[in-house]
């Protein structure tokens, strides 16, 4: 099989290993990569292979920070458990609602007092 050829230029890499080591802080990042401008980043994002190394490092501290949850739920840390159960178990009842009384007879009664 064949391998594609890279259209990444060297200061592309550069910054994507200090993307990767800065953990996905773009500014931190063009400052150690030398890149100039926020605006760079945001052009060379135009290109699909700069775009998908960037996706990867996202997606791989993502990953991490999912680990990390999976750890502090099974040591018991109850604010890791609440967290987890409002965001992935939604589809089981646990989410947080809160319940509006909207009632048009109290804004009549609070026209009322105004006249």
């Amino acid at each position: 099989m064949e391998e594609k050829q890279s259209t990444l230029s060297p200061k592309q890499k550069r910054f994507l290993k200090a993307y990767d080591a800065c953990g996905g802080n773009v500014s931190v990042a063009c400052q150690k990569a030398d890149v100039k401008s926020r605006t760079t980043y945001y052009r060379w994002l135009e290109n699909e292979e700069f775009k998908d190394a960037v996706e990867t490092v996202n997606e791989s501290y993502i990953d991490l920070a999912e680990t990390q949850l999976r750890m502090a739920v099974s040591r018991g840390d109850m604010q890791a458990v609440f967290f987890l159960l409002k965001t992935k178990g939604k589809s089981r009842g646990y989410v947080e609602r809160v319940e509006q009384d909207v009632s048009v007879n109290a804004f009549q009664q609070l026209m009322q007092e105004v006249e």
